[in-house]
């Protein structure tokens, strides 16, 4: 799989950026400006980032209307109403555009999760793609989630709440699905190297005992045998 271009890159940045930075900045703005002042600043942002990247790739309109047309969208609204509800929609927006990029990729024949195991590992086993697929599905379901709860929570007015899970409990669910999602499929897969933890997993769940663990290792066997990496 080809390695991500700068303009990807940064965009995949950015919106990291907005997830992690903006709940916990959006409160403190909102306590010393107007919500037009703070949406006027998000559309400068927005035309800056889009200039930065136009030097790595030239966008076209439709890539840049579907990355940017809903979001420009809500900010334009705030600037003619000055209402800070669109303020706090821009997480949802952002966890909506996760959902539906992460869920369109099950439509083709690499699941997110697919394409990225194979940008770490290109070596991964067909075995593992149907498991891709769940995992896709469940990120996929959760930002879908989460379009919903914190819609619901900057409809209901609920700043403190939408401020606590926006910049905290979003973090820690995602951090819990990642350790629980780990444990799942080693103890699935058993696709045990030479690491400590791994010597550990072996140690406690042997992939001799399950079918699926004979398979891995039998795999982990061929590739080695190819003299290929696949820790």
């Amino acid at each position: 799989m080809a390695r991500p271009t700068p303009s990807q890159a940064l965009a995949v940045g950015i919106a990291v950026l907005i997830v992690v930075g903006y709940p916990m900045l959006i409160g403190d703005a909102l306590r010393r400006f107007e919500p037009r002042a703070i949406a006027w600043a998000a559309l400068a942002f927005t035309a800056a980032t889009t200039a930065v990247r136009a030097l790595f790739a030239r966008p076209s309109l439709q890539g840049f209307l579907i990355q940017y047309g809903a979001g420009i969208a809500l900010l334009l609204l705030v600037v003619a109403t000055n209402d800070r509800l669109g303020l706090l929609l821009v997480p949802a927006l952002v966890n909506l555009y996760l959902a539906l990029g992460t869920g369109w990729t099950l439509t083709t024949d690499q699941s997110l999760v697919e394409r990225v195991a194979a940008f770490i590992q290109p070596h991964i086993p067909d075995f593992t793609r149907p498991y891709c697929r769940k995992v896709t599905a469940l990120w996929a379901l959760f930002f879908g989630a989460n379009v919903i709860g914190i819609a619901a929570l900057a409809f209901a007015g609920e700043e403190a709440s939408w401020r606590l899970y926006t910049s905290r409990l979003y973090f820690l669910v995602i951090t819990t699905l990642t350790v629980v999602e780990f444990l799942v499929r080693k103890i699935h897969f058993r696709n045990y190297s030479s690491g400590v933890v791994d010597r550990m997993f072996s140690t406690l769940f042997p992939a001799k005992n399950t079918a699926q663990g004979r398979q891995s290792q039998a795999y982990l066997q061929k590739m080695r045998d190819l003299g290929l990496k696949t820790d």
